[in-house]
C-alpha cells in the first residue's frame, strides 16, 4: 500500500494535477502561517488555543508542526514514546547524544516558532 507522499508524488505526474497541489499547498501554508502569527500576536500558548477550540494541545501542536518542517516532530514523538514505553529498551547512547547535540541545536528553532507566553515561561 502507498503511503500519502507516494501518491501524490505518483499522482503528480498526471496534467494539472502537480499545479493542483502546488496550489493546495500553497493556501495551506499561507492559512497555517496566519494560524501561527494570531497566536503569537495574542500571546497564546498552545494549550491555550486548544481550550479556546474546545480540542486538545496536541492538535494545535500539529497544525503548527506543518509550519515548521525543519523541526523533527515525528522523531521527538518516538523518543518520547519510546522514553516513556521502551522500559529496558532504551538505548543510551540515543538518548545521551539527543540531549547533548541535537536538543542544543533545536533549542534556536523552537524559540524563534515559540510564542511570547512560551519564551516568557521558559
Amino acid at each position: 500500500m502507498l503511503t500519502h507522499d507516494q501518491l501524490v508524488s505518483q499522482l503528480k505526474d498526471r496534467p494539472g494535477v502537480r499545479q493542483e497541489v502546488e496550489r493546495i499547498e500553497n493556501e495551506e501554508g499561507a492559512l497555517l502561517d496566519l494560524l501561527l502569527k494570531a497566536r503569537h500576536e495574542a500571546g497564546l500558548t498552545q494549550a491555550q488555543v486548544a481550550e479556546r477550540m474546545g480540542t486538545q494541545p496536541p492538535a494545535v501542536a500539529r497544525l503548527e508542526g506543518a509550519t515548521a518542517p525543519q523541526i523533527p516532530w515525528a522523531a521527538i514523538v518516538s523518543m518520547r514514546n519510546r522514553l516513556i514505553h521502551g522500559y529496558f529498551d532504551i538505548n543510551t547512547t540515543v538518548v545521551w547524544r539527543t540531549a547533548t547535540v541535537e536538543v542544543p541545536a533545536l533549542v534556536p528553532l523552537l524559540k524563534e516558532l515559540a510564542g511570547p507566553a512560551e519564551q516568557a515561561a521558559g
